[in-house]
């Protein structure tokens, strides 16, 4: 099971449309959208809390990188998506299985306007309107011979995450194909999400970190981790050469590396983040009176 927080706000209005959708799989004249767009700002862990609440809840995912799906040449974006749209097809139990596609606007979808695509582009996008409109039935156009048709029983629910709607084909956003959920976590949300990445942290030494890189997205934080781990991994071993010449078995250091992360403290946090910020390193975080009042705000945002 995975340990990212997922809030209970975002929780639920992806769970709501996936479980609507089930509905309409039972129930075919039940009219829903058959895919669900998460739109928010780049790296406040869209994709990550997806895939959380998909293993939470049982979701059978099929992930698919959207860049993927750009084509070099027509036609070429269309396939990997029939074949993960196949793949995840028929699976899962009551609430079914997804195809989740990460950062839709870099695959053939995406436009400079909204207006206008490319070749692959219409023929991904036509694919798309095919599915929303009948999920239940996935056309192959053969040119010259009929179309190959696979009739799915069970089909996924489409969720895809984006940065922009306004880089996507319009049509494809129309309501009754497609529900829109914008995604912009609150402070305590952030603080949440940051304090389940790292045990170690207290709540409120999670506060102070998310407090003093305010204007940073969960990727940021998650980044700051990394950098801690290769710093204490330095200053434990020098470099992979002195592991290699101790002695050290691979697996011994890696479920020594592996655990790194779950014991860092507010001060490695701190060390990592700073120079990657570009910001000048600072004990001065909050006054005693900001730091009684976002406290409180912090406290409310939680038991609200």
């Amino acid at each position: 099971m995975s340990n990212t927080f997922i809030p209970p706000r975002f929780e639920e209005k992806v769970l709501t449309n996936i479980m609507f959708f089930q509905a309409r799989v039972e129930d075919r004249d039940f009219k829903t959208p058959a895919m669900t767009f998460v739109v928010g700002g780049s790296g406040d862990g869209k994709t990550t809390m997806l895939k959380a609440l998909f293993q939470k809840h049982d979701i059978p995912a099929t992930v698919v990188s959207a860049a993927s799906l750009a084509g070099e040449y027509e036609g070429q974006a269309a396939g990997p998506f029939r074949d993960a749209y196949l793949a995840a097809a028929n699976k899962g139990g009551p609430l079914g299985s997804a195809l989740l596609l990460d950062d839709l606007e870099l695959s053939a979808l995406g436009t400079n306007d909204g207006t206008s695509g490319t070749v692959n582009g219409s023929i991904l996008g036509a694919q798309f309107l095919s599915l929303a409109d009948n999920p239940f039935e996935l056309r192959i156009s053969n040119p010259g011979r009929p179309p190959t048709v696979h009739n799915i029983p069970r089909p996924p629910h489409i969720v895809a995450t984006a940065n922009n709607t306004n880089k996507l084909l319009p049509s494809i956003l129309q309501d009754g194909r497609t529900a829109i959920v914008e995604w912009v976590p609150t402070s305590s949300e952030k603080v949440a999400i940051v304090a389940s990445m790292f045990p170690a942290l207290s709540e409120f030494e999670a506060l102070k970190l998310v407090e003093t890189f305010a204007d940073r997205p969960v990727a940021f934080f998650a980044r700051a981790g990394k950098d801690a781990v290769q710093g204490i991994v330095r200053s434990e071993f020098g470099d992979f050469t002195r592991v290699i010449a101790d002695g050290v078995l691979p697996i011994e250091f890696a479920r020594w590396a592996v655990s790194v992360p779950e014991r860092l403290t507010y001060e490695d946090l701190l060390a990592a983040a700073t120079p990657l910020a570009g910001a000048r390193k600072s004990h001065s975080y909050l006054t005693p009176t900001s730091r009684k009042s976002t406290f409180r705000s912090f406290l409310g945002g939680i038991f609200s």
